[in-house]
């Protein structure tokens, strides 16, 4: 599959950093980031050939991401260079909040407002509606809200 190796490898290389940045944000250090990432990449490399195009790829990897980040269990608080080496990491006060806030209040948060996706995206990544997606962002911006 000449055509999937450099698909998959450009796609890589466009978007780990954000993808990193996402596994950590929901509760991963960027070792287990980078790690999920990868084997990301990889199972994205198994379904190339169900995939349409670069927009449903980088679907796939979002939710990839999404679904290995919920298989590692709770989080654990990163340490704060670890964070800070994803880029623009939040106040350690943000981060604290956020992690003690509920799995799905944290993925609608960090995808919509971190990642800034749009609704249909997020829901897409988080494989839930776009109305259960707005029902856990407002449950977790409440929630956030002594903090920010």
């Amino acid at each position: 599959m000449p055509e999937a190796d450099d698909m998959v490898t450009a796609l890589y290389g466009s978007q780990y950093r954000s993808l990193v940045r996402l596994a950590v944000l929901l509760g991963g250090n960027v070792r287990a980031a980078e790690e999920i990432t990868q084997l990301s990449c990889v199972a994205l490399h198994a379904a190339w050939p169900r995939l349409r195009d670069d927009d449903a790829a980088v679907a796939f990897l979002r939710r990839a991401v999404v679904a290995r980040t919920r298989q590692r269990g709770q989080p654990r608080p990163p340490a704060i260079n670890e964070t800070a080496k994803t880029a623009a990491a939040p106040d350690p006060r943000i981060m604290t909040a956020l992690r003690a806030l509920p799995r799905r209040q944290r993925e609608a948060v960090v995808l919509r407002l971190f990642l800034d996706l749009p609704d249909g995206q997020a829901a897409a990544a988080m494989g839930v509606s776009a109305g259960a997606l707005r029902d856990h962002a407002d449950r977790a911006m409440t929630a956030l809200r002594p903090v920010l």
